[in-house]
């Protein structure tokens, strides 16, 4: 609703089932959100849902572990599969810091759209991968690029820290939440600032991996009492089902 810079979602606006959507949580007993930011943005859409909405943290369930010292291959990853992931600005940064950095590649996963989400030629050193190999190309690149510019949370950031995989973000709200000082900030919107950030963390990947190890231990305690806050929520969607069948 609040991405105005996405051509087709502004179509999407226009159709029934975006507002049907809006009819419908208007009228919901409880939203969970899955960050402090997205809970910001829902309640400036609908004012009225700020004593209903609470925030989970998706739990990190896996006990994967790379440690810090192990060697990482010369290429970054990056994410592809929606237009709010910024492929076409990630790639023009690439190009920029490649002049500094000639062996390094960019790995991109997920199934991308070339006439919606990459709009140049592709620079050399760019190519595709399967999101099958995802866990396994994170777990070997100097970094994960994650550069979107909206987010609700950044999962992939999160599944980075838990490999002590480097991280170049976007520096947006959601994204300080899921990362704190574990990453580097760049601005999604410049590409030199996401190309500074491919050149420093290349410099130094042992001390990005530190950091993102260290915010995955910050991200599990934040995120521990999510199944204490869904029961929560569910508790009191029972107590308002009850008390609506007394006033019944």
């Amino acid at each position: 609703e609040l991405w105005n810079s996405v051509p087709y979602l502004k179509a999407m606006k226009k159709t029934n089932y975006w507002k049907m959507q809006k009819r419908g949580i208007k009228k919901s007993a409880a939203v969970a959100c899955i960050s402090h930011a997205t809970k910001n943005d829902l309640c400036k859409i609908v004012p009225q849902l700020s004593s209903r909405c609470r925030v989970v943290y998706m739990p990190v369930s896996s006990d994967m572990y790379v440690p810090v010292t192990f060697k990482r291959d010369p290429f970054f990853l990056a994410l592809g599969g929606a237009v709010n992931k910024n492929l076409e600005r990630m790639i023009s940064a690439f190009e920029i810091a490649r002049t500094s950095i000639p062996d390094y590649e960019l790995v991109v996963c997920g199934h991308v759209d070339k006439n919606e989400e990459i709009k140049r030629a592709l620079p050399e050193g760019v190519r595709f991968e399967s999101m099958d190999n995802y866990h396994h190309l994170l777990a070997r690149c100097s970094g994960l690029l994650f550069c979107s510019t909206h987010e609700g949370l950044g999962i992939p950031p999160v599944e980075a820290m838990e490999c002590g995989c480097p991280l170049i973000v976007s520096n947006i709200p959601p994204v300080h939440e899921t990362c704190g000082d574990a990453a580097y900030y760049a601005n999604p919107y410049d590409c030199v600032s996401i190309a500074e950030g491919m050149k420093t963390v290349a410099e130094n990947p042992k001390k990005w991996a530190e950091m993102s190890s260290r915010g995955l231990r910050r991200y599990r305690e934040k995120s521990g009492a999510a199944g204490k806050e869904w029961l929560n929520i569910y508790q009191s969607i029972i107590e308002k089902k009850r008390e609506y069948t007394r006033s019944c």
